[in-house]
């Protein structure tokens, strides 16, 4: 089981304090290239400006770029994995390398009551084109879950149906709705 482990410093006094993660994880990934992507003028969205947690929710930066970044309160160096469980409530505002001009805000709220995986979608069902109910309910899970959304209508979105098929084929750890 892993414990999550904060440090609270000030005015020369520490406290360790020793949390059980939630099971609530925010993971990102900062994909290689990012760096180039920014300074090309690219917007780079891979983390929200202001992101909300629990105490005990924890989050997890994996850096594939080939320089370091900063978001927020973190430095994560190049080709590393950062990964924190948040340990005391607060606000914590921080620059971020790839988002220009602007500072990431983490709000850092107390655990009031037990808490689940996050869930990324309400509870939508709907008929799949082979005309079985899918229910978005199903997908909130660690599994990586691809939802694309189109019509026959659109040219591009017939064109790209073929290369989603191969690429269901060859990750079947993806669940592609």
């Amino acid at each position: 089981m892993l414990l999550g482990i904060g440090l609270i410093t000030s005015c020369g006094q520490s406290d360790v304090r020793v949390v059980e993660p939630t099971g609530v994880v925010d993971r990102y990934v900062i994909a290689s290239g990012t760096y180039q992507r920014v300074m090309r003028g690219e917007i780079v969205q891979i983390i929200p400006r202001k992101l909300e947690v629990h105490i005990g929710d924890e989050i997890i930066i994996e850096n594939q770029d080939n320089i370091t970044h900063m978001i927020g309160p973190f430095t994560v160096r190049a080709g590393e994995t950062l990964r924190h469980v948040w340990a005391s409530t607060g606000t914590i505002e921080g620059d971020c390398t790839f988002i220009p001009d602007q500072k990431v805000t983490i709000r850092v709220l107390p655990q009031t009551q037990p808490r689940t995986k996050k869930s990324f979608w309400p509870e939508i069902r709907v008929e799949n084109v082979d005309g079985a109910t899918v229910n978005t309910a199903d997908f909130n899970s660690d599994k990586v879950l691809v939802v694309t959304i189109w019509s026959t209508w659109c040219v591009p979105c017939r064109r790209e149906l073929p290369q989603l098929q191969k690429f269901a084929e060859a990750n079947s750890s993806v669940s592609i709705v």
